[in-house]
């Protein structure tokens, strides 16, 4: 079974943001792991984790009343941009991670209010691809 629906598509190009001004590069095995330890004492109603990035250090964190603070830091990134930060959901994340196929992952972020612009690190142009993940409200 199956219905039509009469309405307009939504207009997703709109979230896809090319424009932001905070670039950066890490292994996705690396970022992968410190995101499950820290995701152990993540906030259970919406998974909430932190990530801050600048020049000088790259934090994954988060912090819960019930189970306690978890943060772990990053040291093999490349960061352009200003210093910048955005909570996510850990899961939404992790699953964007689990189906790169490349090494490193490529991250552009504005400010904490914008998407983040997720790429595999691809080895020809035609083979980039994009994941777009939300940003939750800190």
């Amino acid at each position: 079974f199956s219905q039509i629906i009469e309405h307009k598509y939504p207009e997703y190009q709109k979230a896809f943001v090319v424009d932001l001004q905070n670039r950066f590069e890490v292994k996705k095995d690396a970022l992968q792991s410190a995101i499950r330890r820290v995701a152990l004492v993540a906030p259970g109603e919406n998974q909430r984790i932190r990530i801050e990035v600048s020049n000088e250090q790259f934090v994954v964190n988060t912090t819960s009343r019930d189970t306690g603070d978890a943060k772990e830091n990053l040291d093999d990134y490349h960061f352009e941009g200003i210093e910048t930060g955005v909570s996510f959901s850990f899961r939404y994340m992790l699953s964007i991670l689990d189906v790169v196929d490349s090494e490193k992952v490529v991250i552009n972020l504005g400010t904490s209010r914008d998407p983040l612009m997720i790429y595999n690190q691809a080895n020809q142009e035609n083979e980039e691809i994009t994941f777009l993940l939300m940003p939750l409200r800190s």
